[in-house]
């Protein structure tokens, strides 16, 4: 089923890009605070969908850009309705999930299919870091986290499980998982790790995974954990749903459309998305808008 909506979201990039639409592009926003914000960008949305062809993740930035992780690099909004490239080099690297240490921000680490990278000086050069992981890993979905001032890292194998890595030691088997994994996030509320699998939501605990039930929902395409204060978000077949206080509910704010990809806001900003159509679309004051 997820192939199947991977298949037509990136048909759907190649229509957005291919002018079925108005120029597509952005106002809005990005991940951290690598990046300056007087980067000026040299893309529209246009361009950037027929490079990446297909958006595998997003999240915003300290200061509200939007980055774009895709099948040929990964880039990020800038002013003026423009994108650019985060790094020229990834320009053929498919990037599904990328974390940025929050205490040295030159320190970036990306994971997608077949591939695992890392960079020390902002993204300007990246060398391999793949001892421990097994060949040709289908990364998909990367995390980390301080604890007791170690920098912990997670990356989310599909059909294989979960690998830890520990200030930048060799991967390791963290927790064995044979389904296929659509993302991976950390509540650290609950101090736990939870993962979207073609058979649903899971937790897990010191020896095993846990079954999350957030509602009748056949289908979770993306989730992701607002950090402020704690809630999950999940986009399935039936829309957005929202845990919040031990509880799932329906989002009470409908998106304009079906979201497959979901990631938290920054600043005024709840959350921010990717419909089926790939148009991206923000939440702010309770409302969504899509980036023009």
């Amino acid at each position: 089923m997820k192939g199947i909506i991977r298949f037509w979201i990136g048909l759907a990039l190649f229509l957005v890009a291919t002018g079925c639409s108005s120029q597509e592009s952005s106002t809005e926003n990005g991940k951290s605070s690598v990046v300056a914000a007087t980067v000026l960008g040299d893309l529209t949305y246009q361009d950037v969908l027929q490079k990446g062809a297909v958006i595998h993740n997003l999240a915003m930035t300290d200061s509200e850009k939007i980055w774009i992780g895709t099948f040929a690099g990964l880039f990020s909004s800038s002013d003026n309705n423009l994108w650019y490239e985060i790094s020229p080099k990834l320009a053929s690297v498919d990037v599904a999930g990328w974390y940025i240490d929050p205490e040295v921000s030159t320190n970036i680490y990306i994971g997608g299919n077949h591939v695992m990278k890392k960079s020390k000086d902002g993204g300007k050069n990246w060398s391999d870091f793949n001892e421990g992981l097994p060949e040709n890993p289908d990364i998909r979905g990367l995390i980390g986290m301080k604890k007791d001032g170690d920098l912990h890292l997670y990356a989310a194998v599909s059909g294989d499980g979960v690998y830890q890595s520990v200030n930048g030691a060799a991967w390791k088997k963290w927790m064995p998982l044979d389904q296929e994994v659509y993302a991976i996030a950390y509540q650290k509320v609950e101090d736990r790790i939870y993962v979207a699998t073609q058979y649903g939501l899971l937790y897990a605990t010191d020896k095993t995974w846990e079954p999350e039930q957030p509602g009748n929902v056949e289908q979770i395409y993306s989730l992701c954990i607002d950090e402020r204060d704690g809630a999950i978000y999940v986009a399935t077949e039936q829309g957005v749903l929202k845990k919040e206080k031990g509880e799932w509910s329906a989002f009470v704010h409908k998106a304009p459309e079906r979201l497959v990809v979901l990631s938290q806001g920054k600043g005024d900003y709840q959350l921010v998305g990717v419909g089926e159509s790939a148009y991206i679309y923000t939440l702010r004051n309770d409302t969504w808008t899509r980036m023009e």
